[in-house]
């Protein structure tokens, strides 16, 4: 009886720290009578991996490692200026299978009223080229794909 006493006030206890109230965690606080009952919901049943003859079932899950490969980046076309949509692509200051450093200048596009710079916005290989030189192109066009990673040896 002692040892049941005890738990009930250390759950009582901790009822009262969670100020009544559903908390961040999933903990909702319910009032029986003069005692407050802490439940949890920690571990959902979705979560819980079914039992087959005695040993729980391996569950599938997804690993992801960001390291080992990464999609290529799509370099596209920037905002210019309120009243330009569009440019002409003049050149490209390299090609594909070529290394490229982040920000450096990728290529130009000219307008009526600016020319403007792409950066390559990761560092890596230049894996393709999606227009042609004298090609117009417009904000938010994809112009190449950079395969990141470090540069060759």
């Amino acid at each position: 009886m002692l040892r049941t006493s005890a738990r009930l006030s250390r759950t009582a206890f901790r009822a009262r720290t969670l100020s009544g109230s559903p908390t961040a965690t999933g903990n909702t606080v319910r009032s029986l009578s003069t005692l407050k009952v802490v439940r949890s919901n920690a571990i959902s049943n979705a979560t819980r991996a079914p039992v087959i003859g005695g040993v729980a079932a391996l569950q599938s899950r997804r690993f992801s490692c960001a390291t080992s490969w990464r999609a290529p980046q799509v370099v596209k076309v920037p905002e210019m200026a309120e009243s330009i949509t569009e440019g002409t692509l003049s050149s490209f200051s390299k090609d594909v299978g070529e290394y490229i450093n982040q920000d450096e200048l990728l290529a130009t596009i000219e307008t009526d009223k600016i020319d403007v710079e792409v950066n390559a916005p990761v560092s890596g290989t230049i894996t393709e080229l999606l227009v042609s030189p004298d090609d117009t192109v417009t904000v938010g066009q994809e112009i190449a794909k950079i395969e990141p990673g470090a540069a060759p040896e």
